[in-house]
């Protein structure tokens, strides 16, 4: 796919064309695919890129010059209004400084091209929002079928070629759901390697900063900046050397056939390029259910965060965000600890079965991109938000990082997720490397 905005990286471009261009592309792919971006302020864009021909005349080249990403409506940017997706926020003030992501990637050279639609307040995997509208999945010229969420226009506008990165958020999915379901790659490092401050919150204890793009390389250049990290070349992780694990249960529950098919040729690919592999058991798992049996802690900081819109009569949340966030309600303190409890036991249960692995593969969702249509119903709608969210939301209970990269077989996109140890992120990326140059020699027009 031929970014429509991409970077010349032969040598400096001129920014101002290339970024008129990438506007009057986005302005034809919102008449396409529906409401990607909640906010395009032309002039502030046009802006950004001109005070980088300016650097470039004068021989300065940062870190992520010139690189086009888009906002997701949940972090602040200086003078702008932090939305989140909800009619609830239409009177907030506009934020006054950026959010500490937003601030470190100005700083390294991109340009904030836009601010992206969501689920509201981040609260679902299907990406679905009544009020501001919803993008349809780019992969599908037919079919009308869903982006995935809560990041909906963030994984779009990188699908549909009209930026290189996308900034989003990851609570239990929101980078690595739509990433799968778009055919790009979606990235949740650790929580604490990437600052939260200016971004707003569904889970304090499940929140991280996420990143989508089409390639791991540009994913890997941002999060070094996000991080302060030093990302490594793909070179660096042999694919002889490299060893995996694929845990057989729980993960593969209601899984579809194709899916099922695209994520072992995946792996039969990655066999016969010298990967060992290795299936087990995942025991431990089996307290995910008890912990999110009454909304675990997204209800429950969900609705200490929202209680007082709640309490109101003409509440203005979506009724289907409002009913899942109400679960909060029903937890005692008993309940909420219970849950903490219950997560220290699994992470200590869990990571010493899988020590002697690099990373963990699994589907990173169990189906392909559902229609519009399958999910209209308010049955079909939760159930199938459940069945998208169990796979990429065990990571952030186990405080790990994940990667999700397209399977390259299959005639619909699906995701392969890689699964790391808490601030194993480095070993991680550069093993997803190996894993996606692995993947592109095996189907390279893909």
């Amino acid at each position: 796919m031929e970014l429509l905005g991409a970077r010349d990286e032969a040598g400096p471009s001129d920014q101002v064309r290339r970024m008129s261009r990438a506007i009057t592309a986005a302005q034809a792919a919102q008449l396409t695919y529906g409401p990607i971006f909640s906010a395009l302020n032309e002039t502030r864009v046009l802006a950004q890129a001109s005070a980088l021909n300016q650097l470039t005349r004068a021989g300065v080249r940062l870190p992520l010059h010139g690189m086009s990403v888009s906002v997701k409506d949940l972090f602040d940017v200086q003078g702008e209004p932090t939305l989140c997706g909800s009619r609830a926020r239409e009177q907030v003030s506009p934020a006054t400084a950026d959010a500490e992501a937003v601030q470190r990637l100005r700083a390294a050279g991109v340009v904030m091209f836009g601010r992206t639609t969501m689920t509201e307040f981040a609260y679902s995997g299907l990406g679905v929002n009544p009020y501001h509208g919803t993008p349809r999945n780019p992969r599908f010229d037919v079919d009308v079928r869903i982006p995935g969420g809560s990041s909906s226009g963030a994984a779009v506008s990188v699908a549909a070629g009209l930026v290189d990165v996308a900034l989003c958020s990851d609570t239990g999915g929101s980078a690595r759901i739509p990433a799968a379901l778009c055919g790009i790659v979606g990235f949740k490092p650790t929580q604490s390697s990437v600052s939260r401050k200016g971004m707003f919150p569904l889970s304090s204890t499940l929140d991280s900063v996420g990143l989508m793009a089409t390639t791991l390389d540009d994913v890997a250049r941002v999060f070094g900046v996000l991080s302060s990290q030093e990302v490594g070349r793909a070179s660096q992780c042999d694919l002889q050397s490299l060893r995996i694990c694929v845990i057989e249960d729980f993960f593969f529950d209601s899984i579809q056939a194709n899916v099922l098919d695209a994520f072992e040729e995946s792996l039969r690919r990655l066999s016969e390029g010298g990967v060992k592999i290795v299936r087990i058991s995942g025991q431990p798992l089996a307290q995910v259910g008890a912990i999110n049996v009454k909304g675990g802690f997204q209800a429950a900081e969900a609705y200490a965060t929202h209680h007082d819109e709640l309490s109101r009569s003409d509440c203005r949340i979506d009724s289907r965000v409002a009913t899942r966030i109400r679960r909060g309600a029903t937890q005692s303190a008993l309940d909420y600890l219970t849950c903490v409890r219950l997560r220290a036991e699994l992470i200590a249960e869990f990571w010493p079965l899988v020590d002697r692995f690099d990373v963990i593969a699994v589907p990173t969702v169990p189906v392909a991109a559902p229609t519009f249509s399958s999910i209209e119903r308010d049955e079909e709608y939760f159930s199938t938000n459940l069945l998208l969210l169990r796979n990429p939301s065990v990571v952030n209970l186990l405080d790990g990082c994940a990667v999700s990269m397209p399977n390259r077989g299959g005639e619909t996109p699906t995701g392969l997720m890689l699964i790391g140890r808490r601030n194993a992120d480095l070993h991680l990326l550069n093993a997803a490397k190996a894993v996606e140059r692995c993947l592109i020699e095996a189907h390279p027009r893909q």
